[in-house]
C-alpha cells in the first residue's frame, strides 16, 4: 500500500520522463507558474519526503501536460493507505476515486477486525 504522496511523486517521477525533463527544469516551470520551487523541491515531491498542495498539484498537471487523475492514477497491484489508522483503500476503487466516478466514504470502524468499513457510492454522469 501507498500512501498518497508516494502515488503523487511516483507519477511526478513519470510525467517529468515523459516530457524529458530534468528536476531543475521541472522546478523552473513551477516557479514561472509561481510556486517557489528548487530542484530539490521535485526531488523531495518524488521522494514523497515533501507533500504537494493543491495549488502545486494544479502546477504540476501543467507543467507535465498530464491531467490531475492522472498524477493522483494508483497501478493496479497496489492500492492506497491513508491517514494514521488502518485505512487501506483498493487500487480500482482508489482510482475511480481520483478520476471522480466514485464516492467513498468511511461508514464506521470495525472494532473486531481493527480496520475502516468503507462504502462506494456511483457518481451519476
Amino acid at each position: 500500500m501507498l500512501k498518497p504522496s508516494e502515488v503523487v511523486g511516483r507519477n511526478v517521477r513519470a510525467g517529468r520522463a515523459l516530457r524529458d525533463l530534468s528536476q531543475e527544469q521541472l522546478a523552473e516551470v513551477m516557479v514561472r507558474l509561481g510556486h517557489d520551487w528548487k530542484t530539490k523541491t521535485v526531488g523531495a515531491v518524488e521522494n514523497a519526503t515533501r507533500r504537494v498542495d493543491v495549488d502545486e498539484l494544479y502546477g504540476l498537471a501543467l507543467a507535465l501536460g498530464r491531467s490531475i487523475p492522472e498524477l493522483l492514477e494508483i497501478s493496479d497491484s497496489e492500492g492506497v493507505w491513508l491517514g494514521t489508522g488502518r485505512l487501506e483503500i483498493n487500487p480500482r476503487w482508489a482510482n475511480r476515486w481520483a478520476q471522480g466516478t466514485l464516492r467513498l466514504w468511511a461508514h464506521g470502524y470495525d472494532e473486531e477486525n481493527d480496520a475502516w468499513i468503507i462504502r462506494p457510492e456511483e457518481i451519476e454522469p
